[in-house]
């Protein structure tokens, strides 16, 4: 592992979800464990996680890219029928930064797309970047564009941060619950979700980073949120994009 700069990275709240023993559904698909949560407004009332529906993919050392984008897909499908969503223009938002390779997961799927019409669905594509970089925020950028084009959903990718070793860039995170860029980190960024895009969303992350603290948690204080990713993380993020978005593409083609 290596150290990485402090950057704004998610969260999807999934995480924390699970570790609340909330009801999940578990079942194991093409050697990877999937767990979904159904929380509606009065569990997310009382667990502090927005409403919505969320999956964990965890994948295995038998796990393959085919198999991954399989289930990957299909678990979009479930979440666009229950949505709702079965024509329209689709706007995938690649948030991050992409001067940083752990922050870059959103810009690879984007690199990965193309603007093209996918049977009754219109592709569209946004790299908003980060306000430090722009000089704009990315919540700003996305919903200047929303209310442009009005997208029937936004799919929003980003890079998550997470406290568990055996997830990073194994786990593959996604829900209608929406993103809080910077959520990951405690910055106090605008949610993406279709109460502040107007738009049904769909957040899809995979952890890149943890932190000190969760390696050695009798490190010192001051230690501790020092952010580090893995030594070959260029080679998962390049992975984990290509599987995410032949998992839009193919879950589109389907729907």
């Amino acid at each position: 592992m290596h150290s990485t700069q402090s950057l704004p990275y998610s969260d999807v709240a999934i995480e924390g979800a699970l570790e609340q023993n909330l009801p999940v559904s578990a079942y194991r698909r093409r050697s990877i464990e999937v767990k979904e949560i159904e929380i509606d407004y009065n569990l997310s009332l009382r667990v502090g996680k927005r409403s919505g529906h969320y999956f964990t993919l965890q994948t295995t050392l038998a796990s393959t890219a085919e198999g991954i984008v399989a289930v990957l897909s299909d678990s979009l499908i479930k979440l666009l029928k229950e949505l709702g969503v079965e024509q329209g223009k689709v706007l995938v938002v690649g948030l991050g930064n992409d001067n940083y390779v752990v922050d870059a997961l959103g810009a690879k799927v984007i690199s990965k797309l193309s603007p093209d019409s996918i049977s009754t669905f219109k592709l569209c594509m946004l790299e908003p970047s980060v306000e430090g970089k722009s000089g704009i925020s990315s919540f700003d950028v996305v919903k200047g564009v929303i209310s442009t084009i009005k997208p029937r959903l936004v799919i929003a990718i980003d890079t998550l941060v997470t406290s568990r070793l055996d997830r990073l860039a194994t786990c593959y995170q996604l829900t209608t619950a929406g993103i809080s860029p910077g959520g990951g980190v405690g910055a106090k960024l605008p949610a993406l979700n279709k109460s502040s895009l107007g738009a049904d969303t769909i957040a899809v992350g995979v952890p890149l980073i943890t932190t000190l603290g969760a390696i050695c948690p009798d490190i010192a204080y001051s230690q501790r949120s020092v952010q580090v990713t893995l030594k070959d993380v260029d080679d998962k993020v390049d992975f984990c994009s290509s599987i995410i978005a032949k998992s839009i593409l193919r879950a589109l083609q389907k729907s």
